[in-house]
């Protein structure tokens, strides 16, 4: 009984023993993955999707999450580095649709190479979920989705019985004047979002998702928040930019004192943390 026993406990350790090796081989036989990414929001799902070991290569934009100071700089969408892409040697690369340096170094190096979208809510959730299969993380790109219209339908529930509020969404405009203001339209994601928190953009029917504005076309609209979503380096002046906009006094957003100056980076990148842009949007209209 006992020689018996002891053949079964080899027995067992040989299994373990032939198991775990053949388990080492199929870690081998996988190819190592270096991503390039050019972009912030694909930076994001990337990492989201617990693929940021497999990134070797991400753009001067790319800033979230902190790890990515780790990466490689390839450079920017307009000016990328070749020299410093190709020495990484990368197997896979996911730029947006309007890289067209990068679309045609990607297919003349053979890089397979996928191009993103991120200029809607339901193009940012096709992407998530194309980055998702291409690289065998479908569940949890399916996840990622679902936590992102799960998040948006709490903060719409919240505001069924509040009133609609006409805003502003500014995105840019000249630093030290009311000049060269850019707005977010109805079909830009920020407007979606806006919409969804129960704002009334008051550029919601402009035909591209964000055009330039007068003056006068904010005086005519009146707006009762004003919010200025900025993505700069400086931490801008609050009581200066107040008393930029004063200069349109007799817009309801000034003389209730609604005037919101968000300066973070991650409200202008449609990614994982959208319902957290919702979250600041619904701050601005209802606290």
């Amino acid at each position: 009984m006992y020689e018996s026993s002891q053949k079964r406990v080899i027995f067992s350790l040989l299994t373990a023993a032939v198991c775990f090796f053949i388990f080492l081989q199929s870690a081998a036989g996988q190819p190592e993955k270096r991503i390039i990414s050019s972009c912030p929001s694909a930076t994001e799902i990337i990492f989201a999707l617990g693929l940021g070991k497999d990134l070797a290569g991400v753009s001067d934009f790319c800033r979230f999450p902190p790890e990515v100071k780790t990466k490689t700089n390839i450079g920017g969408n307009f000016d990328p580095d070749f020299e410093v892409i190709a020495a990484l040697n990368p197997t896979d690369a996911v730029i947006l649709k309007t890289d067209a340096k990068l679309r045609a170094f990607f297919k003349k190096t053979g890089v397979p190479c996928l191009e993103t979208r991120f200029d809607s809510l339901s193009d940012t959730c096709e992407s998530i979920l194309m980055i998702g299969s291409h690289f065998g993380a479908t569940e949890k790109a399916k996840a990622l989705v679902k936590n992102i219209k799960t998040g948006l339908a709490k903060i719409a529930a919240k505001k069924k019985n509040l009133r609609k509020k006409r805003v502003l969404l500014v995105i840019s405009r000249d630093i030290d004047r009311l000049q060269n203001i850019w707005v977010a339209g109805g079909k830009s994601f920020l407007g979606e979002i806006m919409r969804i928190c129960g704002g009334e953009n008051i550029f919601e029917n402009l035909g591209p998702a964000y055009a330039q504005v007068g003056q006068e076309e904010i005086l005519v609209r009146d707006p009762e928040v004003i919010i200025e979503v900025m993505a700069t380096e400086k931490v801008p002046d609050q009581n200066r930019v107040l008393a930029l906009w004063s200069r349109l006094g007799t817009v309801r957003a000034i003389k209730d004192g609604k005037i919101f100056i968000i300066n973070d980076r991650f409200m202008t990148i449609p990614g994982p943390r959208i319902p957290e842009i919702a979250k600041v949007f619904m701050n601005c209209l209802y606290d």
